[in-house]
C-alpha cells in the first residue's frame, strides 16, 4: 500500500512509519518538521491546519492521520488554536483521502469520554471533560461525514494513555508515564495528584492497531478503543516506575486534582472486529521505556 502518515515526526508517528515501512508499505510522511523519519520515501513539510493547499503526491491507498495538538491544558487557554489543528486539520487530511477514495484512519482519544466507574465501551455517549475532547469529537464527525457523503472508508481509533520509547514531555500535564519516568531517573519526587485509574497502552500496540484498521475499514468509519482494559492508578504507576528505575525518588501524594473517575477501556469491539490484542502490558512496557530513557539521557549528556 501507498500510505500518507500525517504527524509523522511525532512520538506515535515515528513508530507507525517505521512499522509500516517494515511491513513493505510505501510511506509518505508529512508534518511541520523540515525532515521526516528515515524510512519514508518522501517527506512533505506542511501544516494541515493552515489554508495552504497540500501538494499533489499521486494516488494513495490510505491516510493515517496522527497530526494534532494533544495538550489538554492548552485547550483551555487556546481553544480556537487547538480546534483549528485537531478539527480543521482533520478536514484537510480528509480532503486528500477523498480525492483518492483512500482508507482513512483517525487517531482519536479517550478524552471524548467522561470518566466513569465501568469500563468504557464505544457505545457510551461522548461527554468530554475538556475542550480538547470536543475537538476530537469534531474530528470524528468529519470522518463520519466523509464516509457518508464522500465514500471515504476508514476507522476511528480512540487511544487511551499511550506511552513508550521516544516519548518525552517537555510541557503540559499529559503523558504521566513520561513525566514520572523522567523524574524517577533524576531521583526527583514523584508527585501523584489524582486517584484516577488509567489504561496504559504501549505505543507498539497502538502501531499494530493502526495496521489492523487499515486492513479492515468500514464506511462510515467505526470507533474503536485501543487500550489494554487493565486499570492502573497513578499511585500504582509511580510505585512501578520507581521499582523499574531503581530510583530513590520520594512518592508524594498530593491529590489536588481530586478524583475525576477512571478512564479504562472495554476493548471487545477492537478484538472482535479488528483482531486487536495488546501484547505489551505495563511491567514489560515500563522496563522497555526506562531502558530507552536511560540510553537517551546518556546520549544527550
Amino acid at each position: 500500500m501507498r500510505i500518507l502518515v500525517t504527524g509523522a515526526t511525532g512520538f506515535i508517528g515515528r513508530h507507525v512509519v517505521r512499522d509500516l515501512a517494515a511491513a513493505s508499505h510505501e510511506v509518505i510522511s508529512t508534518s511541520r518538521a523540515l525532515t521526516g523519519p528515515p524510512e519514508t520515501s518522501r517527506h512533505i513539510t506542511h501544516d494541515l491546519a493552515s489554508d495552504c493547499p497540500f501538494p499533489e503526491i499521486g494516488a494513495l491507498d490510505a491516510t493515517v492521520h496522527l497530526a494534532g495538538n494533544g495538550d489538554t491544558q492548552a485547550s483551555w487557554e487556546h481553544t480556537a488554536t487547538v480546534a483549528q489543528t485537531n478539527a480543521q486539520g482533520t478536514l484537510q487530511a480528509l480532503r486528500i483521502a477523498a480525492r483518492n477514495r483512500s482508507v482513512f484512519v483517525l487517531a482519536s482519544s479517550q478524552r471524548v469520554y467522561q470518566p466513569q466507574a465501568q469500563p468504557l465501551t464505544e457505545d457510551v455517549a461522548p461527554l468530554p471533560p475538556d475542550p480538547y475532547g470536543y475537538t476530537k469529537i469534531a474530528a470524528e464527525l468529519y470522518v463520519e461525514m466523509a464516509g457518508r457523503l464522500f465514500e471515504v472508508p476508514g476507522a476511528i481509533l480512540r487511544f487511551f494513555s499511550v506511552y513508550g520509547p521516544g516519548q518525552e514531555i517537555k510541557s503540559g500535564i499529559s503523558g504521566v508515564v513520561a513525566i514520572l519516568g523522567q523524574r524517577a531517573i533524576e531521583n526527583q519526587p514523584l508527585v501523584v495528584m489524582s486517584h484516577q485509574a488509567k489504561d496504559f497502552v504501549n505505543v507498539s500496540d497502538v502501531s499494530a492497531a493502526i495496521q489492523l484498521a487499515l486492513m479492515k475499514p468500514s464506511r462510515p468509519a467505526r470507533p474503536y478503543n485501543i487500550a489494554t482494559g487493565v486499570p492502573t492508578t497513578v499511585l500504582e504507576l509511580a510505585r512501578s516506575i520507581k521499582a523499574a528505575t531503581g530510583s530513590s525518588s520520594e512518592i508524594v501524594e498530593d491529590y489536588r486534582e481530586g478524583d475525576p473517575g477512571p478512564l479504562v477501556a472495554d476493548i471487545t469491539r477492537a478484538r472482535q472486529e479488528l483482531g486487536f490484542a495488546p501484547r505489551i502490558y505495563l511491567k514489560e512496557g515500563l522496563s522497555r521505556y526506562v531502558d530507552w530513557l536511560i540510553t537517551a539521557r546518556a546520549h544527550s549528556a
